[in-house]
């Protein structure tokens, strides 16, 4: 076999990565241009005819080079993406004549989302969870309006209480077996639990033998699972990518739960007030046994030492140092313990009722509920691309809008004016999720990811079920819609408080910390 040395590796055969591979053999570089996966139709077949036939200093490694597909490599070519691949191989060629050093270009063509998908074990998880947090969408909603629908809005309080306090509780257990236990496996077997509890609730919903103390029952055991759920699936995901896609990884996840809350709360509504709450409680059992068969599938890598074998509470004492050693994590999860105390406890629990006196129906709160999943999804979007220099700085400025919307509606502003502005307020939460996951996924040591994940759900989630309790009667004693309104502005006065601790503000995206 005939061994040729090359000056120049291009990494991607796509259009952006064949104008960078041209324009350094044009500098005469010997340039290996290759492309790793085994797509059909991938991108070295489709734009490799664009390669000149008697270029004998680029070799093009990876996939047969056919040319079958001339077509599609013609009407592919984006002018501004080749010009950036171009524009790559000049100044790589311009270093390595200048330096004397070999030059490595990465491919400039293939989007964050597409790299991302290329990962077979991180496939699996996002389409599992797909269908497992669109029951997750429903259920939020669902939970609220046949609630209200059959009781008050005290009973609301006390469902949804039920579900938040043994997940409060059992979330560093679920931490610390996270850490422990295969992740994958033990979010396998709370998806079935999970099922086998939601088709329960639908049975009693379809013979209409259901009682208020049945869905606080069904709800505190599904919470109760939850909490060994979140911490596994936080702690498992940067497993299924490399360490480089970890932001990609996230806004992907994050991308998939926005289109959920946007689907959920209108299939919901429409299941709810149309077909029937069994329904709503019957497909969300489904999505649950969809999501074990996705995660059988997964095989995650090893990342980190691995955990040591000690006692319960030196595990709970390893992740609570974490914690507390980094302001910027304990000061947000305080924050946001406060934040959802005061705006997400009214909002799910007096929302629907406000909705009615206000806006004529409860369908407005579905309507408001499934504008937010819309802007999240956006938010999620762009979360693939934009890196801010200050992820937590920016975070936080993104997240404001979330409580002044919230309060806008209990003012009766018009449902007109408030779709855009929950979209937007569902943007800035989306965005905050991303950058949040990413600085804990990067900047936490691997073997305590799901012990810190856990401390920071269980301390965000911990004041909530009393906002849960006490926004029922307090509404009905005061006003709902005053409670809404005073509960979201002392939010927000929160939110801008947790901003300012100096770690927060100042903390720098890594690479450019790095530079």
């Amino acid at each position: 076999m005939q061994e040729r040395r090359g000056d120049m590796l291009v990494a991607g055969g796509g259009l952006g990565g064949v104008a960078a591979a041209l324009a350094a053999t044009a500098h005469g570089l010997e340039v290996v241009m290759s492309e790793p996966t085994d797509w059909i139709g991938g991108q070295l077949t489709s734009q490799a005819a664009l390669v000149p036939v008697r270029l004998e200093n680029l070799i093009a490694g990876g996939k047969a080079i056919g040319t079958t597909h001339i077509t599609n490599g013609a009407y592919r070519l984006h002018p501004t993406e080749w010009n950036a691949g171009e524009a790559a191989g000049h100044l790589a060629a311009f270093c390595s004549h200048r330096r004397g050093h070999r030059a490595r270009v990465a491919a400039l063509s293939e989007a964050p989302a597409m790299r991302v998908l290329r990962e077979p074990d991180f496939r699996n998880l996002l389409i599992g969870q797909a269908a497992s947090m669109l029951g997750d969408g429903i259920i939020f909603v669902a939970l609220a309006l046949y609630v209200t629908e059959i009781g008050t809005p005290t009973d609301v309080g006390l469902v949804l209480a039920a579900a938040t306090i043994p997940l409060v509780v059992f979330l560093l257990l679920g931490g610390i077996w996270a850490d422990r236990l295969p992740r994958h496996r033990l979010m396998i077997a709370t998806e079935l639990i999970r099922f086998a509890l939601h088709a329960l609730l639908a049975v009693l919903i379809f013979t209409d033998s259901v009682e208020i103390w049945h869905l606080i029952v069904i709800e505190a055991l599904f919470g109760t699972a939850e909490a060994f759920f979140r911490p596994a699936y936080t702690g498992l995901v940067p497993q299924t990518v490399p360490e480089e896609l970890i932001q990609e990884a996230k806004a992907a996840g994050s991308t998939v739960q926005t289109v959920a809350e946007f689907a959920g709360p209108a299939l919901a509504t429409a299941l709810v007030l149309g077909a029937g709450a069994g329904w709503a409680f019957a497909l969300d059992a489904a999505t649950f046994l969809v999501s074990a068969a996705f995660l059988l599938r997964v095989r995650p890598r090893e990342r980190g030492a691995p955990p040591e074998r000690r006692r319960l509470l030196d595990d709970l004492r390893e992740g609570y140092g974490e914690v507390r050693t980094r302001a910027w994590i304990w000061v947000t999860v305080a924050v946001f313990s406060l934040a959802l105390l005061l705006s997400l406890g009214p909002w799910t629990t007096l929302g629907p009722t406000v909705a009615e006196e206000e806006y004529g129906g409860t369908a407005a709160f579905g309507v408001l509920a499934t504008a937010f999943g819309a802007g999240t999804m956006l938010g999620a979007l762009i979360g693939f691309q934009w890196r801010p220099l200050h992820p937590m700085r920016a975070a936080f400025l993104c997240v404001l809008p979330w409580p002044l919307v919230t309060a806008a509606f209990g003012f009766g502003v018009p449902l007109e004016a408030l779709v855009p502005l929950f979209a937007l307020s569902g943007a800035g939460i989306a965005l905050f999720g991303v950058w949040w996951d990413t600085a804990l996924a990067e900047r936490v040591p691997p073997h305590t990811l799901s012990r810190v994940s856990a401390y920071d759900w269980m301390g965000s989630l911990a004041l909530l079920p009393i906002g849960y309790l006490l926004a029922g009667p307090v509404g009905e004693a005061l006003g709902e819609s005053t409670v809404l309104v005073a509960g979201n502005l002392l939010a927000t006065l929160v939110l801008i408080a947790g901003m300012l601790v100096r770690e927060t503000w100042t903390m720098r995206r890594l690479d450019a910390v790095a530079r």
